[in-house]
């Protein structure tokens, strides 16, 4: 995930309220500028930093000023430690957050679905979007592994519920084609064939080519329906098929 900020938005994601401070002192001296990251964080990002590396430098230093610390105090924070998993604990209940329950799990995946899926994002944009959604509701998530498994089961059953879609609004006599591009894959209108190369220019590659051009047109295939789905599930399609080989 990218952990960059712009600069437009700096001031407001890393400033530190008085009670916010007040929050931070009542921690041990040697963990206020990583609790102060982690809090700041969080607070824009719906999770928490892994490391040093995920805070900006520039970050860094505005914490440390106002907090009048070191900025290189943070090199010794211990991300995964215990006292930064129980500082996160505090910091979650200093922010109202409550754990997600079944209830809010499944308004997630209603979410995921509706929302998101559509929109053909990438996991991984779609995992920050989710993020979002946990932290704007003072939701904590489960883990983020988890929360991963749950957007990409929700864009498998995305995706296979518009295939079968569809698949079932196939003419039979397009069905036959297809099943039969599949049996002679190496034939000039089988399913390895239409995936070759054209090739140079010649006149029997053109002819291939124009023959290839008509079985697709025999095909009939829905394109009301195929121009209703976001672009970006098409090239998802088009990049697996591509990879992809019938055996004859």
């Amino acid at each position: 995930m990218s952990t960059s900020i712009s600069s437009s938005d700096f001031v407001g994601l890393w400033s530190l309220s008085f009670a916010d401070i007040d929050f931070i002192n009542s921690k041990p001296a040697a963990t206020r500028l990583g609790s102060a990251a982690q809090l700041k964080f969080f607070s824009a990002r719906g999770f928490f930093a892994d490391d040093t590396a995920a805070i900006p430098h520039d970050a860094a230093d505005y914490l440390a000023e106002q907090l009048g610390v070191h900025a290189d105090e943070l090199s010794g924070y211990d991300f995964n430690g215990r006292t930064a998993r129980r500082n996160c604990a505090e910091i979650l209940q200093y922010l109202g957050f409550r754990r997600m329950k079944r209830a809010d799990r499944e308004v997630l995946s209603l979410y995921i679905m509706d929302e998101l899926c559509p929109a053909g994002q990438s996991a991984s944009a779609m995992l920050e979007a989710v993020f979002l959604w946990c932290r704007d509701r003072n939701i904590y998530g489960p883990s983020a592994k988890e929360l991963e498994r749950l957007v990409r089961s929700q864009r498998q059953q995305y995706l296979d519920g518009w295939l079968h879609e569809v698949s079932a609004a196939l003419p039979d006599e397009t069905i036959v084609l297809m099943e039969g591009s599949l049996a002679d894959a190496d034939a000039p209108t089988g399913f390895n064939a239409m995936k070759a190369d054209a090739g140079r220019a010649t006149l029997d590659n053109i002819l291939e080519v124009t023959e290839r051009l008509a079985f697709i047109r025999r095909l009939n295939l829905p394109r009301k329906m195929l121009s209703k789905v976001n672009p970006a599930w098409i090239d998802q399609v088009v990049r697996r098929v591509s990879g992809e080989k019938a055996s004859p």
